[in-house]
């Protein structure tokens, strides 16, 4: 491919990124991805055990191998990716494969408290 034809590739991704079609579809997207994430909360708070900084633990084993999980993620290790990269959730490496990292523990780091209204107070 010489460099007319590369340059022509690029101007027209850059034509895509810009319409209206693009962005309704990276809007979605990104939609679904914060509704996965919020699922893989809930999962890791119902299978992981509380800790006494009110974080969740759990391995990376008993999410892929539990069958509601299954059902739910598509995708579980793209999910616990982007969880991670929104800091939801912490893990040791960056991809978790079966068998090989199922004792690798998932943290799901807690939330914090809502701010207090200093006025309310008063």
């Amino acid at each position: 491919m010489g460099f007319e034809s590369l340059a022509k590739v690029q101007v027209e991704r850059y034509r895509y990124a810009a319409t209206p079609q693009a962005v309704r579809t990276w809007k979605t997207t990104s939609m679904n991805v914060e509704e996965e994430v919020g699922r893989l909360k809930e999962e890791i708070t119902r299978l992981g055990k509380i800790q006494d900084d009110g974080s969740y633990k759990v391995t990376f084993g008993v999410l892929f191998h539990d069958d509601r999980c299954a059902n739910i993620f598509e995708a579980l290790v793209g999910t616990l990716r982007a969880a991670k990269k929104r800091k939801v959730v912490a893990y040791e490496g960056e991809l978790l494969l079966q068998g090989v990292h199922d004792n690798v523990e998932i943290v799901l780091k807690p939330t914090p408290p809502p701010p207090t209204d200093a006025l309310a107070s008063k």
